[in-house]
């Protein structure tokens, strides 16, 4: 409940001191200060018509070099390792590890028609992971998608990511020096508080989720109101989402957590969910998409803002893009 909320908060100012010890003796160290390994100089290509089964490039993963076939597609290409199963045409590529594999990595058109530019990672429901690098500007609204189940994701991420960079469009490589690239960031549960560590201090970030839900409350039509008390409470926030290279902060990190409301009588609850699954838990309710999302922007050190923002698209460019615009 929120009075309970309140009552943890209470300790933040003086636990988020304690909580930046803490993580420095954690050895914490974030996507934005891991420094990527240099890469050696590809040897010297032959040019001459590839042959079958004579490779048509390299990427360099953790020092090795691995042989590459080139996919062309129109006006675009892309070196994937000889062994993957390849499908495509000169509109889309579906690339895979092997045969009923679920890594995987993906170029088509982008899903919007004028989108941001940037690169995302997040975590579906199921536990796949995910990276999508989308162009925001030229007529070729190009996505580079790449995904593995949480066991395999930091075995093959940087294969996938050596493959992303190499993608070419209209002659230029895009995301060959995109640095660094999101991944999950440091975060922890602390106290009952849920807390992001950046650099050297820890952002709490339950008082920001309390202060969403109450605005979300006052934008309430008064005959929905009137089916609950005004009491709500939210479930643990967790990791959803991150972003890196937008136009409105060098990082976004998005924390979801469930929200359910008190309802003023326990056997009458709102029957339109808006598209979501109504739930009911010893008098209190949930829709399934009333959830209380923050994106905090930063830079690596300090925090920009705080945003609540809509929990549709999370990871996606079509959110990218309302945190751009908002």
């Amino acid at each position: 409940m929120e009075k309970l909320k309140t009552k943890t908060m209470g300790y933040i100012a003086a636990g988020v001191v304690a909580l930046g010890a803490v993580g420095a003796g954690l050895g914490i160290t974030q996507p934005w200060k891991q420094d990527e390994e240099p890469e050696p100089p590809a040897p010297p290509q032959e040019i001459q018509t590839p042959q079958p089964g004579r490779p048509d490039g390299y990427l360099t993963v953790g020092g090795k070099q691995i042989p590459c076939t080139l996919h062309e597609g129109d006006g675009w290409s892309i070196l994937v390792p000889q062994e993957w199963r390849i499908d495509g045409d000169e509109t889309h590529l579906a690339a895979v590890l092997e045969l009923g594999s679920s890594v995987e990595l993906a170029v088509g058109p982008g899903s919007l028609k004028k989108g941001p530019r940037g690169v995302s990672c997040y975590r579906d429901d199921d536990g796949t992971m995910n990276r999508i690098f989308f162009l925001g500007e030229g007529e070729k609204q190009l996505e580079v998608s790449c995904r593995a189940p949480e066991d395999q994701w930091e075995d093959y991420k940087f294969t996938l990511a050596a493959m992303a960079k190499s993608f070419t469009v209209d002659g230029e490589q895009p995301f060959q020096d995109w640095s660094p690239l999101p991944e999950e960031p440091q975060w922890q549960m602390a106290d009952g508080v849920t807390v992001l560590w950046l650099d050297k201090d820890g952002v709490a970030l339950d008082g920001e989720a309390g202060k969403a839900v109450k605005a979300k409350m006052q934008a309430w039509d008064t005959d929905y109101r009137s089916y609950f008390t005004g009491k709500y409470r939210i479930e643990p926030l967790s990791w959803k989402a991150s972003y890196t290279n937008l136009d409105c902060a060098p990082y976004v990190d998005i924390f979801v957590g469930q929200v359910r409301y008190e309802l003023a009588d326990p056997a009458k609850a709102p029957a339109d969910a808006g598209g979501g699954v109504n739930s009911v838990v010893n008098g209190w309710y949930s829709n399934g998409i009333d959830d209380v999302c923050l994106a905090v922007l930063h830079d690596g050190e300090s925090v920009k803002a705080v945003k609540s923002t809509p929990s549709v698209g999370l990871g996606r460019p079509s959110n990218a893009a309302w945190l751009n615009e908002n």
